[in-house]
């Protein structure tokens, strides 16, 4: 354990390995959220910071929404695929549901990556912005 080779007791280190982390209705559901948090803050306190456009933590929303509309239609797909036989071969029936799922990935991943450079370019103009 790599608790213990810092210092922790066994015991304690235990007790932080087991904690489970709960999720808190105030924390930020992004990355973009959670950085625009820190600039309203910095702001607040007097810092110079920059605050996030809403543009940006909807690219941002959208794209974790997306990432996980993908990895749902990878999973379906996995589950649909066990339960065809690959040693015989099947009729389209029996396939269509499959191929159902792969083209809805295939434009949900296309919609992804559109949305994830439409973020990075609004990102990168918005750490390069001057002021």
């Amino acid at each position: 354990m790599m608790l213990l080779d810092i210092g922790f007791a066994g015991d304690a280190a235990v007790f932080i390995l087991s904690v489970a982390t709960e999720s808190s209705p105030f924390s930020p559901m992004t990355f973009e959220e959670f950085k625009d948090r820190g600039q309203r803050y910095r702001l607040a306190a007097g810092m110079e910071g920059k605050p996030m456009s809403e543009e940006i933590k909807k690219l941002g929303a959208e794209v974790v929404l997306l990432s996980a509309e993908v990895a749902a239609l990878e999973k379906s797909i996995k589950e649909e695929q066990v339960k065809l036989t690959p040693d015989e071969i099947l009729p389209a029936e029996a396939t269509a549901r499959v191929k159902e799922l792969q083209a809805t990935l295939y434009k949900v991943q296309a919609e992804l990556l559109r949305v994830q450079i439409a973020y990075r370019g609004k990102v990168t103009e918005w750490r390069h912005a001057a002021g």
